[in-house]
């Protein structure tokens, strides 16, 4: 009969896909200097630093946001009848 696949059609590619990335837009410079970066931090810097870069923006954003959702708990609170 031939292989059972559920009506899935897979795409070949060339090579193993572990290797294979998506290309990307960035520029020569911040490429040679993303790589430079990674080359002189120690193993796992690179993605604390992430997860912390991710943390303060998320906080900074709460931050910014706090007033509009003050304002909209309050008038929540004034117009509901409950």
């Amino acid at each position: 009969m031939g292989t059972a696949t559920s009506g899935v059609r897979r795409r070949h590619l060339s090579g193993p896909v572990a290797t294979r990335r998506p290309r990307t837009t960035w520029s020569r410079a911040y490429t040679r200097a993303v790589i430079r970066v990674n080359r002189s931090l120690p193993r796992g810097t690179a993605e604390r630093l992430h997860g912390a870069l991710n943390v303060t923006l998320a906080l900074l954003a709460l931050l910014a946001l706090l007033p509009i959702f003050l304002l909209l708990a309050v008038l929540i609170k004034l117009t509901s009848r409950g």
